[in-house]
């Protein structure tokens, strides 16, 4: 039961698994039962601002072992704490908050990546199609990414939080991409999705069932909607991929609205 504080492959573990994020620990987070492991993974960048920034490999060790064998104290646990919450305050202060300002509280979303398991379950149901593909909160673009290697043109993600946009930049210009995709800082719920044939979403439970009426009211008759994690509530699938937190679902805008022209029209008047 380790954790590496400050390694965001292996931060929070527990959380990550159930998102088919594991990072390569795969342990629990807990700094009280094995120093050892804090000690020597804290990487450099965050190293300073425990103490270990000038150590060499066996210094941490014996720190470590001086780490083990000592009791935590009411005064120690309170430091941890205290520590570990502002650590959470600065992340979301400084990466999430900034995205979330200008959102109603409703229709505020968090980003968690998706796995590379979800984003070839995405593709696998637009294969087959070109055009338009635009990812609706694309967070650090990778799905945006992946659909302009796979053809798509233009391929756009709309994101509110500048840390995530620059982000998606960085993994532009990593991957040669940089100028032939878009990363466009817009709220999700006021873009014109008129000409979008190719739509991806990874969005909240809580959100996606206004969504749903954006989409069925803006999108062209040829257009297809794929979700990954959460299905949209009230439509009905055209095909599936993957399962668990790995499924993505896909539907075909023509079929939707030709199911609730039929609802409609058999309801009683």
């Amino acid at each position: 039961m380790a954790i590496c504080w400050g390694c965001f492959d292996c931060a929070f573990p527990t959380w990550k698994k159930g998102l088919g994020l594991d990072g390569p620990c795969g342990q629990l987070p807990t700094l009280l039962f094995y120093p050892y492991h804090f000690v020597t993974h804290t990487p450099p960048r965050f190293a300073y601002l425990f103490g270990f920034a000038d150590m060499n490999p066996e210094d941490a060790g014996e720190a470590a072992a001086e780490l083990q064998g000592k009791t935590v104290d009411g005064w120690g646990l309170l430091q941890i704490a205290a520590g570990t919450g502002l650590t959470a305050y600065v992340v979301w202060a400084g990466i999430l908050m900034p995205g979330f300002r200008k959102v109603p509280l409703k229709l505020q979303v968090p980003y968690v990546p998706a796995s590379i398991k979800q984003v070839e379950n995405v593709m696998s149901l637009l294969k087959g199609r070109s055009g338009k593909m635009v990812d609706l909160g694309s967070g650090d673009g990778r799905i945006v990414l992946e659909a302009y290697k796979q053809g798509f043109r233009p391929a756009i993600g709309y994101e509110l939080n500048p840390w995530l946009l620059r982000r998606s930049g960085y993994h532009a210009w990593k991957a040669g991409c940089y100028g032939k995709v878009s990363f466009l800082r817009e709220d999700l719920w006021k873009v014109d999705l008129s000409d979008c044939k190719n739509v991806t979403v990874f969005l909240a439970p809580s959100v996606l069932l206004l969504l749903e009426r954006k989409l069925l009211l803006e999108l062209p008759e040829d257009a297809r909607v794929i979700t990954g994690r959460f299905p949209l509530p009230n439509w009905i699938p055209t095909a599936t991929a993957g399962e668990g937190v790995n499924q993505a679902w896909a539907y075909d805008i023509k079929s939707i609205r030709g199911i609730q022209q039929d609802k409609s029209e058999g309801s009683p008047v």
